[in-house]
């Protein structure tokens, strides 16, 4: 029979499998103090849990105080005294000083694996206080999350609309906690790991926003996410599947905000969505199907192969005999990328390649192993460089700087900020990366920050100049002897 206590905001009942515990007996609005009690007993931080120590506290206690604690769960049977196993079963640690203590009803609370409480050691008044953390509506959330922590048994679009249906309803609360970021989280992992850079990218990059609020900038949490929402292709669940496969630019413009949430939790496709047409990069870089086969280029002849620059991101690395890249082309095609240099592969330190990295080869050519397998064989270790971005993120910004910063007719620029082209001199050019012009400090800002710009992302690997060379050096022009580093040029 349950035993109501003082506030009437609970009571001590059985619970199923685990002994006596506090039930609400109301609806507990957040906030609320449940609680708040003094110590049945201490054990000092660094004390041993000692025969002792615990029945010369139980024996000051009153006979109402020593039957409750006498009468909580055992869950140390083969401990050899009762009052030990008593107190290592139900014990709280009060946080700050590292005590172990027990409380005659915090105790008694039963949590489950989310705990709808907050409990709290003030040190002002010397006791234990719980306050109620959610309210009921948020045991729906719970319901939805325990079917996604399942989702190995589920479809990728059902462990989707689970992550979805806890956002509904965290939105429904105005709740912006610890585990709403979590959830976005979730699905910025669930996105990279069937493929979509795109979705992938913007659930990391909100994620990390979301934590950063909660938990400052140096946090676990957020320097995870940032990492991920520069490089999605570098969460070692990437490609599990392709299923949902996008490349990191392929977000769509000019959506309402009620299309563009349908198209980024993929519940319908938005009418009117723009595609893509054929990449600019297609006419830029090669893939290994435009690249001469080796025995052509050392057959000789009159005819004179152009230079090209062949990118390929690195999705398998080994270093059995020699170091090989398994890289993923722009067409999407996978080949081995084998070093026969002098030292096999060792001129590229470990520290400067990583799976999800793109690899930039210079004048490559096709070659046939004598495994039977077509790759590229490489052997000048100046002719190769790594960069700490995906493909479809160097990609993108190759999209980016020929819309943007090469000189458009009549010495006019186009501001990365709004879009609007205005004369050269009257623009202002980001000192850092020399690439993306901008009419004034408020176009700037857009463009360092907006979703499908993100400039402050990439500023910094612009920086490198042969990032920057990369974009603006027309391969097929070039003339003379090519190799890494690359001759700075600027824009024109």
């Amino acid at each position: 029979m349950p035993i109501s206590t003082k506030n009437g905001l609970y009571a001590l009942q059985d619970v199923p499998d685990r002994g006596k515990g506090l039930i609400a007996t109301t609806n507990i609005p957040k906030g609320t103090r449940i609680l708040s009690e003094k110590p049945l007993m201490v054990i000092p931080a660094r004390k041993p849990v000692s025969y002792f120590s615990i029945s010369q506290q139980l024996e000051a206690l009153s006979e109402e105080q020593r039957d409750a604690f006498l009468s909580m769960k055992n869950v140390h049977p083969s401990v050899g005294d009762k009052i030990i196993g008593i107190f290592r079963t139900n014990f709280l640690c009060l946080t700050k000083s590292g005590d172990l203590a027990i409380f005659q009803e915090a105790c008694r609370i039963n949590h489950d694996c989310e705990s709808n409480t907050f409990h709290y050691w003030n040190d002002n008044i010397k006791r234990h206080t719980q306050s109620q953390k959610r309210d009921r509506v948020i045991e729906k959330i719970l319901h939805f999350a325990k079917l996604e922590r399942s989702s190995q048994s589920v479809s990728p679009d059902e462990a989707l609309s689970y992550l979805r249906s806890q956002v509904c309803l965290y939105n429904e609360l105005g709740l912006e906690d610890y585990d709403f970021a979590r959830v976005h989280g979730h699905a910025a992992s669930l996105f990279i790991k069937h493929g979509d850079l795109a979705r992938g990218r913007l659930f990391a990059q909100m994620a990390a926003s979301m934590f950063e609020t909660l938990l400052g900038n140096d946090s676990i949490e957020v320097i995870h996410y940032a990492c991920l929402a520069r490089n999605p292709a570098s969460d070692p669940q990437y490609g599990f599947s392709m299923m949902w496969h996008t490349s990191v630019g392929d977000v769509p413009h000019g959506l309402t905000s009620d299309d563009f949430e349908d198209w980024l939790w993929k519940t319908k496709e938005p009418e009117g969505l723009e595609r893509p047409m054929s990449p600019l990069y297609q006419g830029w870089f090669s893939g290994f199907a435009d690249l001469p086969h080796r025995d052509d280029i050392y057959a000789g002849g009159s005819v004179k192969i152009p230079h090209s620059c062949f990118l390929g991101e690195i999705v398998a690395v080994d270093f059995c005999h020699r170091l090989e890249f398994e890289i993923r082309d722009i067409y999407d095609e996978t080949i081995p990328l084998r070093f026969y240099t002098n030292g096999e592969g060792a001129e590229l330190p470990p520290e400067e390649y990583s799976r999800g990295d793109t690899i930039a080869v210079l004048d490559a050519s096709r070659y046939e192993f004598e495994d039977g397998v077509s790759g590229i064989r490489h052997e000048e270790p100046w002719m190769v460089k790594v960069f700490p971005l995906c493909l479809d993120e160097v990609l993108a910004l190759n999209d980016q700087v020929h819309e943007f910063s090469f000189r458009q007719q009549n010495n006019t620029r186009k501001c990365h900020g709004c879009g609007r082209t205005s004369a050269e001199a009257s623009m202002k050019r980001c000192d850092k990366c020399l690439l993306f012009w901008y009419c004034n400090s408020e176009c700037q800002d857009v463009g360092r920050n907006t979703i499908t710009k993100t400039h402050e992302d990439y500023c910094k690997f612009l920086q490198d100049p042969d990032l920057r060379a990369l974009f603006l050096i027309k391969w097929k022009d070039v003339q003379n002897h090519i190799h890494f580093p690359l001759k700075v040029i600027d824009a024109s």
